[in-house]
């Protein structure tokens, strides 16, 4: 079974294809209802991309952000960092499907030291990684069941 869906939304009058995980019910879900993800976010951002700018887009997960704005504004430079290994692969799908020719990918996670450091995901939540284990109580802690990645 493909635990890929593809859906489309439009933004700006622009339509916008996304291959999405099943199980991801906040972005995914979201885009699988039509609904741009974070739409007044996007908004805002696509008002500051000028032709010509430099975007960086740390944690980018499956472009939902990224690759309207690139799209948009196709004379802007855009560099995407996502450390998980299935969003990453998400992404660079989503690039090509949607004829992004400005945006650079990188499998990385970004911080102050090079270093491996172990994630934990959220279940339900594809775009919810932490570097710690939600705690016995928290409101999150059922959704971080799966065995940590290191990125």
């Amino acid at each position: 079974m493909n635990p890929f869906l593809l859906t489309n939304v439009v933004f700006n009058d622009t339509p916008f294809r996304f291959f999405t995980h099943k199980d991801d019910f906040f972005i995914g879900g979201s885009l699988r209802q039509g609904i741009v993800f974070q739409e007044q976010e996007l908004k805002f951002l696509k008002s500051l991309v000028m032709p010509g700018s430099k975007v960086l887009d740390a944690g980018a997960n499956i472009g939902v952000m990224s690759i309207p704005l690139g799209k948009l504004e196709p004379s802007a430079t855009i560099y995407c960092f996502e450390p998980d290994p299935l969003n990453f692969a998400l992404l660079n799908l989503n690039i090509a499907i949607n004829g992004i020719t400005n945006i650079h990918a990188f499998n990385y996670a970004l911080g102050k030291e090079n270093k491996f450091v172990t994630f934990y995901k959220n279940s339900t939540n594809y775009g919810d990684h932490r570097t710690s284990i939600p705690l016995y109580g928290d409101v999150d802690s059922g959704y971080f069941n799966s065995l940590p990645i290191h990125v």
